[in-house]
């Protein structure tokens, strides 16, 4: 019973979370603002169509990311290898992203953003809940991810 009432709970989170309109804190995003999320929403695109070289062309060559429950940061090589696996082995049905800040200073960005996903691998449908904070640096006219923290929000 108690994996049931887990399972509701989640879908009632995740219903919620997709019905609620994009958080902006009252603001109007700047144009540089909205480049650098359509780059985020760019980067989930790819990985919910599970296409790995789009997904890892907006990855700077320094990258270095912290995801979940992983005991270290991955770099872009690792990154690749992992994401390989994990995009053949998963379906996703849904995500959606919010994005709660935007902080640009010259050619560096922070987006932290909340976001939720429902995919389905070999064990069942899993829906994650997640923050993240993202860096990016622009290089040549754009912006790519140079460092990712990303932590599960668990439901129990």
């Amino acid at each position: 019973m108690k994996t049931l009432q887990k399972t509701v709970v989640a879908l009632f989170l995740f219903m919620a979370t997709i019905s609620l309109p994009t958080i902006s804190f009252s603001q109007q995003w700047s144009t540089e603002q909205q480049e650098v999320l359509a780059v985020t929403e760019k980067i989930f695109e790819y990985w919910a169509e599970r296409d790995l070289e789009g997904f890892m062309s907006f990855f700077h060559d320094n990258f270095m990311g912290w995801f979940g429950t992983d005991p270290f940061p991955n770099d872009k090589e690792t990154l690749r290898e992992l994401e390989s696996l994990t995009l053949k082995n998963q379906k996703i049905h849904h995500y959606r992203l919010k994005p709660i800040s935007v902080t640009i200073t010259d050619n560096v960005a922070i987006v932290n953003l909340y976001y939720v996903a429902m995919r389905e691998d070999e064990n069942g449908k899993v829906i994650n809940n997640s923050r993240s904070t993202e860096t990016y640096i622009k290089e040549n006219g754009k912006w790519l991810l140079l460092a990712w923290s990303m932590d599960r929000i668990t439901i129990d």
